[in-house]
């Protein structure tokens, strides 16, 4: 005979959630139709995944920039804002002024090792 290797016995909260998830949408039967029912307890648990995962996106993306200090995290370039002739501020030349203004990274803003023509 063919047994399970379920790993909901094995992980104490994952059948503790699928009990609390059953009893709920169980309720909802008489009011939803079984296969309602179903469809609601199965996007629940997609949307559920899905928006813990923006969560965790948006986590990474705000607090592992890329700066000159590490190797790691997202490279965040910001452009200059589109200015047209005939727009106020029209020939919009930007705020770096020396070479070394390029690919900072915050270098600038550093509070350890200033000094020199920096």
């Amino acid at each position: 005979m063919f047994q399970s290797t379920s790993t909901r016995s094995q992980i104490p909260s994952a059948g503790f959630t699928s009990g609390l998830s059953t009893r709920f949408f169980e309720k909802l039967q008489p009011v939803m139709g079984v296969k309602g029912a179903f469809m609601a307890r199965w996007y629940t648990g997609k949307m559920l995944m899905f928006l813990g995962s923006v969560y965790a996106a948006h986590y990474y993306f705000k607090y592992s920039k890329n700066d000159w200090t590490r190797r790691g995290g997202w490279k965040v370039h910001v452009s200059r804002q589109a200015v047209l002739p005939g727009q106020e501020g029209f020939p919009n030349t930007g705020d770096r002024q020396h070479h070394w203004d390029y690919y900072d990274r915050g270098f600038q803003n550093r509070s350890v090792f200033k000094g020199g023509a920096y």
